[in-house]
C-alpha cells in the first residue's frame, strides 16, 4: 500500500513539474501574417496564418460575428486549439471579429484581435480551393484523390483531366454532388497530365481552380533471384524479377538488365556477352527472367533492372543486387 501511494505521489509531482519548468510565455506577443487588420476580402475560405511562438505548444483561435463586445455579439463561429501555425476557415459574407493567443502547459500570451469583412461576391467569382494534388505531383497509382474546400452554394463539383498538350476541350470528367468534399479520378495511362477542377450552381461555374500537373510513373520492379549476397551462384545462373508494382490491364513491358563489377553505376560490366563487348544494358522483350551465360568462375556481380512499358514510360532502375559465382 505504502508503494502505491509513493507511486501515485511521483505522478503528482512530476505533472506538476512540467507546469513549473515549462517557460512562461505570458508577455510574448505573435506575429500575425495574415489576414491582415480589418482585411477586406472576396475569398469565402481564409487562411490564418502566424509565426510560432518559441515555448508555445498549441494556439487558441477564436471568431465571432460581428465583435467580442458582449452586448453586440451575435454569433460565435469558432472557438479551437491547434497545435500548427496556420488554419483554413470557410466563412460566408459579414463582419468578424477574431482573437489568437499561444499556449502552453503553465501560461498563455494576451489574445491579439483583429478584424475581417467578408464580402458577397456570385457565384462565377467564388473561387474554388484546393487542399489536394499537389500542384506538381508524381504518383505510382492510377487512381489519384482529389481533396478540395467547400465553395458556398455550390451543386456538384467537376474535376477535369486532361493531357499535357490539350486543351480541356475533351477532358475526362469526374463530376461529385456537393456533399462531398473529395473524389478519386483514375487514369487509364500513364504518362503526364494537367488537372483543374470547378463548381457548378444551375449551371453557373466558379472560378476554376489552379492548374494542376501529374505525373503517373511506372513503379520500379523487385528482384527476386539470385537472393541479395548469394554465393556459390551458378555460372549459368537464371535472373528473376517480379513485373512493375502498379501493372494496369493489357500493359506489356520490356526490360533493360544491367550488369555491375561494384556499385559505381558506371563500372557496367564490358565482357557479357564475350563476343559483342560494351553491349549493355541487356534487353528483355518477353517475361521476366534471363540466363546469362559463362559467368567468372568467383567473381562478384552486381545486377539491377529497368522496366519499360508499351508507351515507353520507363520505371527507376532498381537498387543493385549482388551475387559471387561459385570458384
Amino acid at each position: 500500500m505504502r508503494n502505491i501511494i509513493i507511486y501515485v505521489s511521483l505522478i503528482f509531482f512530476f505533472s506538476s513539474c512540467s507546469a513549473v519548468f515549462e517557460k512562461s510565455i505570458a508577455e510574448k506577443s505573435i506575429d500575425i501574417y495574415i489576414p491582415a487588420d480589418s482585411f477586406k476580402t472576396k475569398l469565402y475560405n481564409q487562411q490564418f496564418y502566424w509565426e510560432k511562438v518559441t515555448g508555445a505548444t498549441s494556439y487558441r483561435l477564436q471568431i465571432v460575428s460581428p465583435n467580442f463586445n458582449s452586448a453586440t455579439i451575435q454569433r460565435f463561429i469558432l472557438d479551437t486549439i491547434t497545435s500548427t501555425n496556420s488554419i483554413t476557415v470557410q466563412l460566408n459574407p459579414g463582419e468578424y471579429e477574431w482573437r489568437l493567443r499561444a499556449q502552453n502547459g503553465g501560461s498563455e500570451t494576451a489574445y491579439f484581435t483583429r478584424k475581417l469583412f467578408i464580402q458577397e461576391t456570385t457565384f462565377n467569382e467564388r473561387p474554388m480551393g484546393m487542399k489536394s494534388p499537389a500542384l506538381n505531383s508524381i504518383s505510382f497509382k492510377s487512381s489519384i484523390s482529389f481533396e478540395w474546400y467547400a465553395v458556398t452554394g455550390a451543386q456538384n463539383y467537376t474535376i477535369e483531366i486532361d493531357t499535357l498538350i490539350g486543351n480541356f476541350t475533351n477532358p475526362m470528367v469526374t463530376t461529385v454532388d456537393f456533399s462531398q468534399l473529395s473524389a478519386y479520378s483514375v487514369l487509364q495511362k500513364r504518362g503526364s497530365y494537367k488537372w483543374r477542377m470547378f463548381a457548378d450552381s444551375a449551371g453557373i461555374k466558379s472560378m476554376y481552380s489552379y492548374t494542376g500537373k501529374i505525373d503517373f510513373r511506372l513503379d520500379t520492379t523487385r528482384l527476386s533471384k539470385p537472393d541479395m549476397n548469394a554465393i556459390n551462384v551458378s555460372q549459368n545462373p537464371d535472373l528473376v524479377w517480379n513485373k512493375p508494382g502498379n501493372g494496369l490491364l493489357n500493359d506489356e513491358y520490356r526490360y533493360e538488365l544491367y550488369l555491375f563489377n561494384s556499385l559505381n553505376s558506371s563500372d557496367l560490366v564490358t565482357d557479357y556477352p564475350q563476343s559483342t563487348p560494351n553491349r549493355m544494358p541487356i534487353i528483355i522483350s518477353n517475361g521476366e527472367t534471363k540466363q546469362l551465360l559463362g559467368l567468372t568462375r568467383g567473381k562478384t556481380y552486381y545486377w539491377a533492372i529497368k522496366a519499360i512499358d508499351q508507351y515507353g514510360n520507363e520505371s527507376q532502375l532498381t537498387s543493385k543486387r549482388k551475387f559471387t559465382v561459385s570458384s
